[in-house]
């Protein structure tokens, strides 16, 4: 069943260009827990929706960030949802998103502080939440938009 859509998957990536649009990591990644439901009818579920997801973005090209979302919204959605719920799967933003939500609050939080031991509480603080972002991506349990 993976292997399906892991050979239809790499056939769209290999003849998609540009890829931002299509979602393929976000694709990736769900394909590549596909069994680790132990629901036979949601995975079932969840494969042919996927495979709806494929068939269309290799019929159609998404030219712009909105067609792209709204295709997210319709097909992937849902999946996404599902894999949160059960799979423990997390949104996943861009790398420098990520860096950039944590660092400013951090360093806005540093000109209130000068001692060096509150810094030090807030860079463990920045250390641990960008550790658990890179676990949940090293782990291919995220997923996005235009990702």
């Amino acid at each position: 069943m993976n292997e399906t859509l892991l050979n239809k998957y790499d056939r769209l990536f290999e003849s998609k260009r540009p890829i931002k649009y299509y979602h393929f990591n976000t694709t990736y990644n769900l394909i590549k827990h596909l069994n680790s439901f132990e629901d036979g009818k949601k995975k079932e579920e969840m494969y042919f929706k996927l495979n709806e997801y494929l068939d269309y973005i290799s019929e159609n090209d998404l030219l712009n960030a909105r067609e792209s979302i709204a295709i997210y919204t319709k097909y992937l959605r849902p999946v996404t949802f599902y894999y949160e719920k059960k799979l423990g799967f997390m949104y996943f933003a861009k790398w420098r998103t990520i860096l950039l939500l944590v660092l400013i609050p951090s360093f806005i939080l540093s000109l209130f502080f000068d001692s060096i031991s509150a810094w030090s509480i807030i860079l463990v603080a920045d250390l641990a939440i960008i550790n658990y972002f890179y676990q949940k991506y090293k782990e291919h349990k995220t997923y996005g938009h235009m990702w």
